[in-house]
């Protein structure tokens, strides 16, 4: 055990939780992914604490305590304002459909809590004093830059297929060499995320996504193979892997295959209603744009904010096809952003001209709204209302009904 970090004011404070579970007579310490990245002095998000102590007896010692994660012996605590996230000792039984425990039991011995995390960089416990506790090699690995399984990695990746995108994920965030055994157990054992619900499979894939060594990463993955897991998605993994700077997230990075592909994925992926009409929009707009310009029609069409998304996967496509200061420019001189921007409605058609018609009033805004954004018609009352009587005079317009 060796003190190698001082305690900023987020373990202060985790120090304050420790030190009164210890007055109750119960070990605990700061655990996984916070005591990494601040070895790495990387910003720190969360921090877990685990302990001998029950979550009942979590609950009685903190009065403001919520029972977040009851099933795998987890609490909530609200300390200062601050919220840390209490877990017991805990071992897990065998594990079915590669991915949950069938039970998880309590254990009094920290070295029983360890062994069963994934990584020997996730698996390091600090106490309220700062001094490091690790069992497996983790500081060694943690300095050397390796990501290594704990134990026989082709056994955990059985117990929990999602542990290979998790590397994954990993070497994104730190820029770390997967272990030569742990790697080639995740192409031996690759095949058993096709078992995996692919919305925990997606949530790991936004986060490899939002990684700074997103492009190592990537050329690991099909190094490893991962293609024949994820076919829908190698043609984007094959560009990534060449870009040190895409900054595409995960709606944009689907979007992005199913342009290569010219067909619809999102649909196979548990994405939201809202999520796929995106990702079928995107997908459109590069098709539009990848090898024309953006035109005010096209931003007013789709947004702003559409058009500087479509765009970055238009850079990602082709480096020298950005136009993103073009849509700046465009939504900056833009008469208009919605169709109730207009000074002469819908309403004002309705009222005045003697049309009821929807189909024919939504065809002449139609009109207007083009005429407006291509600056051919100032949008005012007058201007509209003369180029809407001399629309419909000229297209012999009347209702139908």
């Amino acid at each position: 055990m060796k003190k190698v970090i001082d305690v900023d004011r987020l373990f202060e404070l985790g120090s304050e939780v420790i030190r009164i579970l210890a007055e109750h007579d119960h070990e605990a310490y700061f655990v996984g992914g916070s005591i990494r990245d601040a070895l790495l002095g990387m910003e720190i998000k969360d921090i877990d604490i685990t302990t001998s102590a029950l979550p009942d007896e979590v609950m009685r010692i903190f009065p403001m305590t919520k029972p977040t994660g009851i099933k795998y012996q987890s609490v909530t605590v609200s300390w200062k304002n601050h919220r840390f996230e209490i877990t017991s000792f805990r071992m897990e039984g065998k594990y079915e459909n590669h991915r949950h425990p069938t039970e998880v039991r309590h254990t009094t011995h920290l070295k029983d809590d360890l062994l069963r995390r994934d990584f020997t960089i996730n698996a390091l416990a600090m106490d309220a004093a700062g001094t490091i506790i690790d069992y497996h090699e983790g500081l060694s690995d943690l300095r050397q830059g390796i990501i290594r399984s704990i134990g026989d990695p082709n056994e955990r990746f059985e117990e929990d297929a999602l542990r290979m995108l998790r590397a994954f994920r990993f070497q994104s965030k730190l820029g770390f060499t997967i272990e030569a055994k742990t790697a080639e157990a995740v192409r031996d054992s690759r095949k058993l995320l096709l078992k995996i619900a692919n919305e925990r499979i997606l949530n790991e894939w936004a986060k490899i996504l939002e990684g700074a060594h997103c492009q190592m990463t990537f050329q690991t993955m099909i190094d490893l193979q991962m293609t024949d897991v994820f076919p829908e998605l190698a043609r984007g993994m094959e560009i990534l892997r060449l870009q040190g700077n895409h900054n595409l997230n995960i709606i944009q990075f689907f979007a992005l295959c199913q342009y290569l592909n010219q067909e619809p994925l999102a649909g196979s992926w548990r994405f939201s209603k809202k999520e796929r009409y995106t990702i079928d929009r995107l997908a459109e707009l590069v098709e539009v744009t990848q090898n024309d310009l953006f035109d005010a029609l096209i931003v007013f069409g789709y947004g702003t904010a559409f058009s500087l998304m479509a765009n970055q996967i238009n850079v990602v496509l082709n480096k020298d096809n950005d136009q993103r200061q073009r849509i700046e420019d465009i939504d900056c001189h833009m008469p208009i952003r919605r169709t109730c921007d207009l000074a002469f409605k819908g309403q004002d058609i309705l009222d005045t001209m003697g049309l009821k018609d929807v189909r024919i009033i939504g065809m002449i805004i139609d009109e207007v709204i083009k005429q407006v954004i291509t600056g051919e018609l100032n949008n005012t009352y007058s201007d509209i209302r003369t180029f809407v009587e001399g629309y419909i005079l000229s297209h012999g317009m009347k209702d139908d009904q």
